[in-house]
């Protein structure tokens, strides 16, 4: 019994309840399979068990109650075979037969109309398949959509030129193709010469002088005077057999009516078994009839038998569900792992996935092979090593365990180049507890040279160590599973530990062989998100600080990819790429989508486009970043890769784009300059694909459009109402500061993978329950209100209102606010400061200017807060009348705010209501804080102390404010820039007297930015020097 066979399983109820019994955990489900046919998904040899795909669902079963079907079963299962079908083939030639105005009615219901339907009116396009729906995807030059069949014509052209879908046969003369194929026709890569004089498949014309052609797996940019057309299969033409299209692991499978296989002329689902065999009129490419299934690769036209690939699944989203399956598939074989309760968990584990629904999808290569037989004696000697090793307490077997880890342990990962096979081999050691085992043998090896024995016994012990490294490079590079044992056995913090001691020696050449390895290990831990903690906890972003500063550029690279996963916001500094390393990380990506295998190398380390796109999406979260990556052209490169890609592929260049679209600015130039909206778009209806990449590309299409998650609409709950967040969707972190109703944590958002700030209530009585649930809601509308000023005030995503928790769900601030920049920075530099002030007036403009309009009330240092690249954002508004005065006695009326920065007016008059002038006196103290609190003047302010520094007492503040008195000038610095005479004349207008003669926002605004245009230049180093007198003292605060 063969994964692909079909299946006929036993009909006699009772005989398969009396054999499951004995094989797994017994279901009542397993009665839904009776005499059913179906196909093997996966086999189990040392348990005697196959999975059955029967209806979408997978059944394990003894293989004793299951036979092969015979083409009268499959008939009987699924019909005759008189499924009706358009009129069109695989690779049939069509155009758009109707008017865009009809199209756009037509298209209702049938995939809907898209702008590249519109450019592909008057083109000729090349048919891919034929959907479960009977829809048909036709790829053109834009890319391939999907159809009413009704809207398509087949077409026949005369004349003798390229178009989508030709077999083309590429020049065999190497020395004409390097001559021909220069930089205007797409440029020349050496591995290009590989292609020549095979065949393959137009994909696309990009231009008169680049045509696109799929050869060997690759798709290629040609010269079109480098090619010759050969034919269509649409027409009749051009050998589909005899072409060189695809190549393992790169074939683009879909899903939907059955095809004929190019090969074999089989159908590309049921083989000799399909039930519609023997029908007249059916050729390579035609729709069989059948109905719906594996429908083969869109591209070569081979049903998965003929291309040997017969997996049936994509990767388990699960990974820890994929380990049980290998472990399962190992048996009693590795340490008497099957035994006892171990043996009935995972047999009651096998139960529980019958029901499990699986979904196939239309990535190629993302589909792991299912174990071969002859890996079974491959995984048994390396649980034979594994065991000598565990037993090995001492080195007097030295010699014999290292030739047993390396012939036994490591070779197989070089003679295996399968992804599935090397993935269960690390997998298998993951279990078996090899991190543990590999750990607890380094420290007896690195003992043994510490302690300086003979020569022969060091040296031997190096080679070892060499080994062991070598091997856990590969296992951590191959399996996550492997990685999280490694985070916790303690192994990834000897390896921090071991980068920490080789610190001050890393500039010496000799120890760069040493370096690397951990390096890259590290690095593989990284991109596993269970390890974060263990990073946190043993100080590994500080530990490889160092090593970004190191003479070899393989290092400082390797180096640069760890930190980008695992750095926290405080820390965004350190993955902050120059001009030169973005080249280099945006021509490696590109190095990768140009090579056959899609990986570029560094030094001696290879790097998949897929974790290239991943380390991409780790450090584009730094702003600064997004910009420079932009601008080399990283968003056209990520587009290639979501075209051309695997499913994991795709969705790293998704996720990438999608975290570059977190910038306005940025999100700006990619709808404007690339094609990544439409190819999005594209995406979230192509239903080819699978549903994970079409819901990963809505989302990322969501953003680019709209920008981050904030607030969305909920149209039956009427105008303003705000987005409910669910409490399961948060990971609530540390305390990060406090308000008057609660607490403000770090938080995460699992599924728009965003830190978040939450602001929760603390419990209390039903009646301030009431009061602080009421006054977070006001706080929530007001935020809402200002929801299109994202660049000024700070973005509410929603609100997470559960029995036992109420918060409010905002955007992050990194950098925590004002007054925490002012108390940890000694000598904040004059053009940061003039910036905060600055935008602040900006975010205080726009609430301003609102209809109705919004007044902050308590507009102070606390409520100002900054981002990780310190842009001031407005928080914390339109709360202020719920807060009790500080200090101000039993004094009553709407007052509100800290009592020190309250408006002479609304101490005379108690009820006047707020207006702007209002927030306009509050502005002002910001301005004091920034420039006397901690800059002293000649008198010798002290640090820390308060604008009224002889003033404690509400009573005394009301009394010297009605009588015109302010906080102490002889505070303000008599040097300091040019601009600060001029910040002190903006002082005195706005803390005036009459409010009437206080300046606008808006006026402040047209003024201060006169002086900012000249100091701006200047913010960037202003923060360098921030960001190091800080030091370690940064927390994670809001």
């Amino acid at each position: 019994m063969e994964v692909g066979d079909w299946v006929k399983v036993e009909s006699d109820k009772k005989k398969i309840k009396h054999v499951q019994e004995r094989t797994v955990t017994w279901d009542e489900g397993y009665y839904d399979a009776a005499g059913k046919v179906g196909q093997v998904q996966t086999t189990y040899p040392f348990n005697d068990v196959v999975r059955v795909s029967i209806g979408h669902k997978g059944y394990p079963l003894n293989i004793s109650l299951v036979t092969k079907a015979t083409a009268q079963d499959v008939h009987e299962a699924f019909g005759s075979g008189d499924v009706a079908n358009p009129a069109v083939a695989r690779g049939d030639m069509v155009k758009i037969g109707v008017s865009v105005d009809k199209l756009k009615r037509m298209q209702d219901g049938h995939g809907g109309f898209v702008d590249q339907m519109e450019e592909a009116t008057g083109t000729i396009g090349s048919v891919s398949y034929i959907d479960r729906d009977g829809d048909v995807y036709v790829r053109f030059n834009v890319r391939r959509l999907c159809f009413n069949p009704d809207v398509l014509s087949r077409v026949t052209p005369v004349e003798d030129t390229f178009y989508v879908g030709d077999i083309v046969l590429v020049e065999s003369d190497q020395d004409r193709f390097k001559l021909l194929q220069t930089e205007e026709h797409g440029g020349l890569n050496a591995r290009m010469l590989l292609t020549c004089g095979k065949t393959g498949r137009l994909h696309s014309i990009v231009s008169q002088k680049r045509i696109r052609v799929k050869v060997q797996g690759k798709v290629w940019v040609f010269n079109p005077d480098l090619l010759t057309r050969m034919g269509n299969p649409g027409l009749g033409t051009g050998d589909w057999q005899s072409a060189t299209i695809c190549a393992p692991g790169q074939h683009d499978w879909s899903r939907g009516r059955c095809l004929l296989c190019a090969k074999c002329g089989e159908c590309t689902h049921y083989g000799r078994l399909c039930p519609a065999r023997g029908k007249p009129g059916r050729h390579p490419g035609s729709l069989c009839g059948c109905g719906n299934g594996d429908a083969g690769c869109d591209d070569c036209g081979y049903c998965r038998r003929c291309a040997g690939e017969l997996q049936l699944r994509e990767r388990d989203d699960d990974e820890q569900d994929d380990v049980m399956q290998k472990l399962l598939q190992l048996g009693g074989d590795i340490g008497g792992l099957f035994t006892g309760p171990l043996h009935d968990a995972f047999m009651e584990w096998l139960g529980k996935k019958g029901d499990k629904s699986d979904t196939p999808g239309h990535g190629r290569g993302d589909t792991p092979a299912p174990p071969r037989e002859e890996m079974v004696p491959v995984l048994k000697k390396m649980g034979q090593a594994i065991e000598l090793t565990r037993k090995s307490k001492s080195l007097d077997s030295l010699d014999a365990l290292k030739n047993a880890l390396e012939n036994d342990c490591y070779a197989p990962f070089l003679t295996y180049k399968s992804i599935a096979d090397r993935r269960l081999m690390a997998d298998t050691l993951a279990n078996v507890d090899g991190a543990q085992i590999f750990m607890d043998y380094l420290q007896l090896l690195s003992t043994t040279v510490s302690d300086g024995s003979n020569g022969d016994t060091i040296a031997s012990s190096l080679q070892c160590i060499e080994v062991l490294q070598k091997l856990v490079i590969e296992c951590t590079q191959m399996s996550f599973e492997f990685c999280r044992a490694v985070g916790r056995c303690g192994l990834l913090q000897m390896f921090v530990q071991d980068l920490v001691a080789l610190q001050k020696d890393a500039q010496n050449q000799s120890t760069s062989p040493m370096i690397q390895p951990l390096l890259a290990i590290v690095a593989n831990c990284a991109r596993t998100p269970d390890n974060q903690e263990c990073f946190t906890r043993c100080g590994a972003a500080e530990a490889l600080k160092p090593y970004l500063r190191h003479k070899d550029a393989n290092i400082r690279f390797i180096t640069l990819s760890c930190l980008a996963f695992i750095v926290e916001n405080q820390n965004m500094h350190l993955i902050r790429v120059n001009v030169d390393g973005a080249e280099q990380i945006v021509s490696l990506l590109k190095d990768a989508l140009d090579h056959p295998n899609h990986d570029a190398t560094v030094g001696t380390y290879s790097y998949p486009a897929f974790e290239l796109a991943t380390m991409l999406g780790g450090l584009v979260r730094n702003d600064e970043n997004k910009q420079v990556f932009v601008t080399n052209g990283v968003v056209d490169l990520l587009i290639r890769l979501i075209e051309i890609g695997t499913d994991r592929e795709k969705e790293a260049a998704i996720v990438c784009i999608q975290k570059l679209s977190y910038s306005d600015h940025i999100s700006t130039i990619i709808k404007k300059e690339t094609r990544a909206e439409q190819v999005l778009r594209a995406m979230k209806h192509d239903r080819g694909l699978s549903s994970v990449i079409r819901d990963i590309a809505a989302a990322a299409l969501q953003i680019l459009r709209e920008g981050p998650p904030r607030v969305v609409e909920d149209p039956s709950g009427g105008p303003g109402r705000i987005s409910t967040i669910s409490y399961s969707d948060l990971t609530v972190n540390n305390v990060v500061g406090k308000g008057a109703f609660g607490q403000v944590c770090k938080g995460y958002h699992k599924k728009w993978m965003v830190d978040v700030a939450v602001k929760k209530l603390n419990s209390s009585s039903r009646e301030q329950s009431i009061r602080r649930s009421k006054a977070l809601m006001e706080e929530a509308n007001f935020m809402y209100r200002a929801r299109n000023a994202n660049r000024f005030v700070v973005g509410l995503y929603g609100v997470c209102i559960e029995d036992t928790f109420t918060a409010m769900i905002m955007e992050y601030m990194a950098n925590g606010s004002v007054g925490d920049l002012i108390s940890r920075v000694k000598h904040v530099p004059w053009a940061l400061k003039w910036r905060i002030l600055q935008e602040t007036i900006l975010g205080m403009n726009f609430l301003h200017s609102l209809d109705p309009q919004i007044i902050h009330r308590d507009l102070k240092v606390q409520n100002v807060l900054l981002d990780e690249d310190f842009h001031a954002k407005i928080s914390d508004f339109g709360l202020a009348e719920y807060k009790p005065l500080t200090s101000i006695g039993d004094e009553k009326g709407n007052l509100c705010g800290t009592i020190t920065h309250i408006a002479p007016e609304h101490f005379k008059n108690p009820y006047m209501k707020a207006g702007e002038k209002f927030d306009v006196y509050r502005y002002i103290f910001q301005f004091c804080k920034l420039k006397f609190v901690y800059f002293g003047s000649s008198l010798g302010s002290i640090p820390g102390k308060k604008p009224y520094r002889e003033i404690g007492i509400g009573g005394v503040i009301r009394e010297r404010v009605m009588k015109g008195e302010r906080p102490d000038k002889r505070q303000i610095p008599t040097e300091g820039p040019n601009e600060l005479s001029f910040f002190v004349h903006l002082m005195e207008n706005c803390w005036d007297q009459d409010a009437q003669e206080r300046p606008t926002f808006r006026t402040l605004g047209e003024q201060v930015q006169v002086v900012t245009q000249k100091t701006n230049a200047q913010v960037a180093q202003a923060i360098q020097v921030v960001l190091k007198e800080q030091g370690d003292e940064l927390h994670n605060i809001l």
